[in-house]
């Protein structure tokens, strides 16, 4: 059962507030601003919404489709992206998860207060002159073998970093050999 307050049509586009139940997005679906509340979801496999945000312990599957805007994540909510686009910025705030498996964020990412996003793949390279936004950039792949690029957001004005709370996870592979190699280590003290 979904639950929404407040749609209205603009043009060809439904701006929605979710209040419980699944949100589906699929190809040719088209959204303007929408706003996920409680414990609702959205299972986005492709079409297009404006911007998304995720509130009071809701969840977003995204494996395909673009948000042109921003996707923003707040209140203990949790995003979990495979694949798609982000036009703008991914923000996640107010003790909320992102896990970032695959995909695209066109334009910034930060994390800020207690929330955390964890980004899954391998050769991660970060440069902290690269970038537009000040807080440098991560490269690496995706663990389909993907190449990525994400801008990090640096808050110069009030002298903080948006970016504390965003952890490299490396593929299984690595830790398999990581793991390999200690106990090579640990074999020759013997």
């Amino acid at each position: 059962l979904l639950t929404y307050i407040f749609t209205f049509s603009i043009g060809q586009t439904q701006a929605l507030n979710i209040y419980s139940g699944t949100l589906t997005v699929q190809e040719n679906d088209s959204y303007s601003n929408t706003l996920v509340y409680n414990s609702a979801s959205v299972d986005m496999t492709g079409g297009d919404i404006l911007s998304l945000d995720m509130l009071n312990s809701s969840t977003a599957d995204i494996s395909g489709g673009s948000i042109t805007q921003g996707l923003y994540a707040w209140n203990n909510s949790t995003v979990n992206m495979t694949d798609g686009t982000i036009g703008w910025n991914l923000d996640a705030s107010d003790s909320s998860t992102v896990n970032l498996y695959g995909g695209v964020i066109s334009d910034w990412l930060y994390a800020t207060d207690d929330s955390v996003v964890n980004i899954y793949g391998y050769g991660f390279s970060y440069d902290s002159d690269a970038g537009g936004w000040n807080g440098g950039q991560l490269t690496g792949f995706w663990l389909d073998d993907t190449p990525f690029t994400i801008d990090l957001l640096d808050n110069v004005v009030v002298d903080s970093t948006y970016y504390d709370h965003i952890n490299i996870v490396p593929e299984p592979g690595s830790l398999i050999l990581i793991g390999c190699g200690c106990l090579f280590l640990r074999g020759k003290r013997k």
